[in-house]
């Protein structure tokens, strides 16, 4: 898909639009089109105001790889029972380490900025995560414009928290990020709560034998 970067963002893009949201400039919100991408936010989202949505920063690439090498580096990193959705036929972008962690130094700027309140199976942890993700391809346009056939590599994450984390009392099922980065050492996944900005190596998060999906 030549323009998949483009018409992800644009999506994502609609779906702020939705909640009359704007990068780096003020606008009243407005929820007359919700459509089907807002409708279980619809009850939530029930005040007009004045939000103020900074612009993301920029991240830089370190490397480009296919969905093949995606699918290797999965085996490699994640449990042989976890369920993993599938990949789409193009290439994805990785970020250097100091990008990713840009992006975790984003979260309590953004969060602030839309102040939406958490709410069980309307606004909670997945809506959170998605919402992480697309803000991740939105850094990367910022950045770069169009990437022909490719796209940020970053994921959503389920799991049982068994463990407390990331200001996540245990109990029940999660969802949060993981994102490859690269550093000095090579290739690593970060572990990210969207809803806090806590971070960790995968290798070192205390809920990685009891995650379940990966998408």
């Amino acid at each position: 898909m030549k323009n998949s970067l483009i018409i992800f963002c644009l999506y994502a893009v609609s779906i702020l639009g939705y909640l009359g949201f704007s990068l780096g400039c003020s606008t009243k919100t407005t929820y007359n089109h919700l459509g089907k991408a807002g409708e279980n936010l619809a009850p939530v989202l029930h005040y007009t105001g004045t939000v103020n949505v900074p612009k993301p920063p920029k991240v830089k690439i370190a490397r480009m790889v296919s969905d093949s090498e995606v699918e290797l580096f999965i085996e490699q990193e994640f449990s042989n029972n976890i369920i993993v959705g599938s990949l789409d036929d193009y290439d994805y972008a990785i970020l250097d380490r100091e990008s990713v962690l840009k992006m975790v130094g984003y979260i309590p700027l953004f969060r602030n900025s839309i102040d939406i309140p958490y709410v069980s199976e309307l606004w909670d942890c997945e809506q959170y995560a998605r919402l992480w993700s697309i803000g991740v391809q939105l850094a990367l346009l910022w950045s770069y414009g169009e990437i022909e056939n490719g796209q940020a590599l970053v994921a959503v994450i389920s799991v049982e928290q068994k463990v407390e984390w990331g200001g996540v009392p245990p109990g029940g099922y999660h969802a949060l990020n993981g994102i490859p980065a690269w550093g000095p050492d090579g290739l690593e996944i970060i572990v990210v709560e969207p809803q806090s900005g806590a971070w960790t190596t995968h290798n070192n998060y205390p809920n990685k034998p009891f995650e379940i999906e990966l998408e």
